[in-house]
């Protein structure tokens, strides 16, 4: 797995090469013993050294994911763009933003989310900060674009992490997560689960071509032109990570099962559609979710509805059924819980720390159903004891 893929240059550079290995031999002997080998590598993985971060320099975009520490973010707006926020949410407006001792005034800010996690301005806001949009179009220290979201939803704060990862190692493109505590306009907000915003870095670190189009969920009619084109450039092994990795982690709330959540990136100059998971925020929730269920996602249901199309399906299932296993995703989760246990307030950490404990329960939960569904030993075993049933 690529549970550390930002941690080190090293690292990064390793699970990044076993990712593009994952997407372009997906289906394949190969991609199922880098899976394994990612799933071990993921164990010794660690977090960069300080040296590490010095040398990174004041690149923002590096130090900030590099999940060492808990970041701090400080934003300031002046009373009339607070004012416009307050009634118009949505409309950005300029402000200032400081990160790791640097300052950036014109930093471009909206409230965000849908209605479970949406909060006002005087509460706890989830915000995107885009720092392109009135400024330079390098952005601000490599930062061009991030969000900072309330996790409402989420008493874990680790859906969002642990879902991104897990994608990545299926060598599906994601954006990266990390945690912050936030301030606005003096206001101690808590934690928030940082995310890197659909970038220009982003496309170019994670796909050949970094000009293509990216179209939102309702930019799309399944039966329109558009959605027409992209069927038709799906690359079909992708698509089916795609899929077998919302059903293992049970993202409900994804393009499979609720037709929500999700981009799609069109590389105009090959040709190439590829869905991108987002809103990752309610994992695992139930540990009995079947993997063979009506898709409400219509290109999904269209590829799974065929005899070839349900064993293709299964294959990648069984593939990635790593991604699942409760000692790796543990592990990961040990790294974060440990570093917000040393820099968040105790009572913050013990509701973080007892959400975290649910989580990981869940996660077993949920290993433990697909281990029956997809390990063939168990199949084997299931096998034997209804053929002895019979006798």
């Amino acid at each position: 797995m690529l549970l550390l893929i930002e941690n080190g240059r090293k690292p990064a550079f390793m699970a990044e090469l076993c990712a593009k290995i994952i997407r372009k031999f997906a289906g394949t002997p190969l991609a199922k013993i880098t899976v394994a080998i990612l799933a071990i590598l993921s164990l010794s993985f660690q977090f960069p050294t300080a040296a590490q971060v010095e040398n990174a320099g004041s690149d923002l975009d590096y130090s900030l994911f590099s999940q060492r520490s808990l970041q701090r973010i400080k934003i300031t707006l002046c009373d009339s763009e607070t004012r416009i926020l307050r009634n118009h949410p949505r409309k950005y407006v300029r402000g200032r933003v400081e990160i790791g001792g640097f300052r950036y005034e014109d930093a471009a800010i909206h409230l965000k989310g849908s209605a479970g996690s949406f909060q006002r301005l005087d509460e706890k806001p989830s915000l995107t900060l885009d720092f392109t949009r009135f400024g330079s179009l390098e952005g601000f220290r490599g930062l061009e674009k991030i969000h900072l979201n309330n996790s409402v939803e989420d008493p874990s704060f680790l859906n969002e992490l642990i879902g991104a990862e897990c994608f990545r190692a299926a060598g599906i493109p994601v954006p990266r997560v990390a945690h912050a505590v936030v301030e606005l306009n003096g206001r101690k907000l808590g934690l928030y689960v940082l995310k890197e915003g659909f970038t220009r870095r982003f496309f170019e670190r994670s796909f050949d071509q970094a000009d293509g189009a990216l179209y939102q969920p309702e930019s799309f009619d399944e039966s329109g032109e558009r959605m027409k084109t992209v069927a038709e450039h799906l690359n079909r092994d992708e698509f089916l990570g795609f899929i077998a990795t919302e059903l293992l982690i049970c993202h409900r709330d994804g393009y499979s099962l609720a037709k929500n959540n999700f981009r799609v990136y069109y590389e105009n100059s090959i040709g190439r559609a590829e869905f991108l998971p987002t809103g990752m925020d309610q994992l695992f929730g139930k540990a009995d979710y079947p993997l063979n269920l009506q898709m409400a996602g219509e290109l999904s249901q269209a590829l799974v509805s065929t005899p070839a199309g349900k064993l293709a399906l299964n294959a990648r299932l069984k593939e990635l059924y790593p991604l699942s296993n409760p000692a790796v995703l543990n592990e990961r989760i040990g790294r974060v819980i440990a570093m917000l246990k040393r820099d968040l307030p105790r009572r913050d950490f013990k509701n973080v720390a007892s959400a975290a404990a649910d989580f990981k329960e869940r996660i077993a939960q949920r290993h433990e159903f697909l281990k029956e569904k997809l390990e063939p030993a168990h199949s084997e075993l299931r096998m034997f004891a209804a053929t002895e049933g019979r006798k």
